[in-house]
């Protein structure tokens, strides 16, 4: 059918077109590094050299300075539609660096001093100088819960900790670590801190090796005593209570991201039409019943998805930094909302286009096979698993605080 997101500004319809270029090679290349589990570093070279991974970059520094999640979330289902595994890790980097922008242009604003250091790492994302991975995942806690430590040593902190599911670390010159650290009455805090991959005390394994997303290196990254300044570490509130701050940067995160769980049903229906389309196929109704509900299906996506970006990007237009919490948690409510429609949705059509090509899209050599294995990944994708999901939706929806307790 005809409906598909689209940029809805300037900046966006060019981002879209840029990332419309690189679907064709995207997908020639993805077959190769499915087999092999290998990282696509020529598609994130790729995407420096077009001007995509700096795309939230502000102009002034010479990205296309896209603001609106509306915008990436069109370009990212056009990369989804190429390579999966490349989609999330692009993702990562882009909302991390559109919080990045959005701190900068309120330190700007406000002739802050880090504004400059803000605005050297922008201009580095255009050069190609900083690709970022973004660190959060844990074995065995919450996200919200953090064990990774950062410790007070001397003048700085001394960081310690395993993450796991760290999406495009093979290409990454940054990784911005969630963890936890000791306020001066011994409390414990939810932070954050950016660093260098290449620091001391930094092992990024490279050991990903599963089912599906093949591509995205999302292996383990141990810390052992890495130093960083004082300063270097954010407060993002009281360890294990979700913030205002850290509802706003994840709203932002799941929308871009559940771009790319589309965009690999797209590409799964767009093959079983084609395989549809072959003399006979076409005449058996069941068949024409199938593509019909897939056609349903990416309608009803399509439109959640666009819904949830404009409910956010007014949110994320009407607060300069930091979205509070009387409306960052309806926001974030439905962004959870749109997260599990969209990812049971994108199953769905894939199913549905596994059995309209048959017995061959079993096999390892077809496509439909990849994405098959590709979008069942959508539900682990934090924030949150649906059964955290559901809780948070449950919670807003009966006026109940979210935080059940607090970390301790």
């Amino acid at each position: 059918m005809g409906y598909d997101l689209e940029g809805v500004t300037d900046r966006g319809r060019t981002f879209v077109d840029l990332c419309e270029q690189h679907v064709s090679s995207f997908w020639q290349r993805a077959p190769e590094h499915d087999r092999a589990g290998t990282f696509p570093h020529g598609n994130i070279a790729d995407l420096v050299t077009s001007g995509v991974i700096a795309a939230v970059v502000p102009e002034a520094f010479g990205g296309l300075g896209v603001t609106r999640v509306g915008d990436l979330a069109a370009g990212l289902a056009r990369i989804g539609r190429g390579d999966g595994s490349t989609g999330l890790a692009l993702n990562m980097h882009l909302t991390a660096i559109w919080s990045m922008a959005r701190a900068w242009r309120v330190a700007e604003d406000a002739k802050a001093p880090h504004a400059a250091p803000l605005a050297e790492g922008l201009r580095d994302v255009v050069a190609g100088r900083r690709i970022v991975s973004v660190l959060a995942t844990e074995a065995g806690t919450p996200i919200m819960n953090p064990m990774t430590t950062a410790v007070h040593a001397g003048d700085g902190w001394r960081i310690s900790g395993r993450k796991h599911f760290a999406t495009g670390t093979p290409a990454a010159t940054h990784l911005a670590l969630r963890l936890r650290y000791q306020d001066d009455h011994g409390a414990w805090r939810f932070g954050g801190v950016t660093i260098a991959k290449a620091s001391s005390g930094v092992q990024v394994l490279e050991n990903w090796d599963a089912m599906g997303m093949r591509g995205s290196g999302s292996g383990e990254v141990v810390l052992t005593d890495v130093a960083v300044p004082m300063g270097a570490v954010i407060d993002g509130g009281p360890w294990g209570v979700m913030s205002p701050a850290y509802m706003t940067a994840a709203s932002s995160a799941l929308i871009t991201i559940l771009a790319v769980f589309l965009g690999i049903a797209e590409r799964a229906a767009a093959l079983a039409r084609d395989h549809a389309a072959k003399p006979g196929r076409a005449t058996i109704p069941a068949i024409r019943h199938l593509i019909a509900e897939n056609e349903i299906d990416i309608l009803a996506a399509r439109g959640t998805l666009h819904r949830c970006a404009e409910v956010a990007d007014a949110a994320f237009a009407a607060h300069q930094l930091v979205v509070p919490s009387g409306a960052a948690e309806p926001m974030f409510a439905e962004c959870q909302g749109a997260k599990i429609f969209v990812m049971r949705t994108a199953i769905a059509i894939v199913d549905r286009a596994m059995t309209i090509v048959g017995g061959g899209g079993f096999m390892q050599g077809h496509p439909m096979s990849r994405l098959y294995r590709d979008v069942r990944a959508g539900p682990f994708m934090q924030p949150y698993s649906p059964i955290e999901g559901f809780d948070l939706i449950g919670r807003v929806a009966l006026g109940q605080p979210l935080q059940g307790e607090t970390g301790t």
